[in-house]
């Protein structure tokens, strides 16, 4: 590497680990590090790995932020006479409120009320799936709840939907990444592997957002939260279910 031929730029902002480019860590790891240099246009484009481009969810965070950006090719030489590195705001998993709350204020789309109820589902998911997700979403629909596939939208779509959300329920995974864009003193329910006492990161995520955090414990294939497939015990989640909705009411 060292003898091949290097591009040069003065200057350029780095805010980005191994996990970024998937999006719970880019919206909950790297965009807190982007706001949390201030004024960051003064320290020059961010430089991300030319594949980052592939994720529409980089882009357009970055043009809604209105973020000099340059790819580059990581298997050629960049040369950058001043890089600035800004520290991880909280270790991925948990979350400084200072840090973590400008990244809402900054992407999130207001509705004109929040009152819908979503289910995000992950059916078209190549892992980590509900083995009997036609009763579970059956069960979400008599309780006034949408059925969405986020991959299938475009990011500010996805910005959109939460701006008019109070409640959002889903299968431990990115989906869930989207409680950051609801209005305060929404209600979140995970839907967990039993067992994992480790996988806390949408809890500590609806504790900095300010929503209330409930979890349904469901049957995991294995006890690796991120391969297995979930078996859900559907009169539990009516249960669960009811305890929100009453919840709810009571704050009223």
């Amino acid at each position: 590497m060292f003898i091949k031929p290097f591009r040069k730029i003065e200057k350029g902002l780095w805010i980005i680990n191994e996990w970024s480019f998937e999006y719970f860590h880019w919206l909950a790891d790297a965009l807190p590090r982007l706001l949390a240099a201030g004024d960051y246009q003064q320290y020059g484009p961010v430089l991300l790995p030319e594949y980052y481009a592939t994720r529409p969810y980089v882009v357009e965070s970055l043009q809604r932020l209105n973020v000099p950006v340059l790819f580059f090719n990581p298997r050629k030489r960049l040369l950058v006479k001043e890089l600035t590195v800004v520290s991880p705001t909280a270790s991925t998993g948990n979350f400084n409120e200072p840090a973590i709350l400008p990244v809402r204020e900054r992407l999130m789309v207001h509705g004109k009320q929040a009152v819908r109820k979503i289910y995000i589902s992950r059916q078209k998911a190549a892992k980590r799936r509900i083995t009997n997700e036609e009763e579970v979403i059956a069960i979400f629909r008599e309780a006034g709840f949408e059925i969405h596939y986020f991959e299938d939208y475009p990011f500010t779509r996805q910005l959109e939907i939460m701006g008019e959300t109070r409640v959002l329920a889903g299968l431990h995974g990115a989906g869930l990444t989207n409680m950051l864009f609801m209005p305060p003193g929404g209600s979140i329910l995970e839907l967990r592997n039993v067992g994992d006492t480790h996988s806390n990161s949408f809890y500590s995520q609806a504790a900095a957002m300010r929503h209330s955090y409930y979890y349904l414990l469901c049957q995991g294939s294995s006890a690796d939260t991120h391969n297995t497939d979930f078996l859900v015990d559907t009169a539990q989640l009516k249960a669960a279910l009811a305890d929100m909705n009453n919840a709810e009411i009571k704050s009223l």
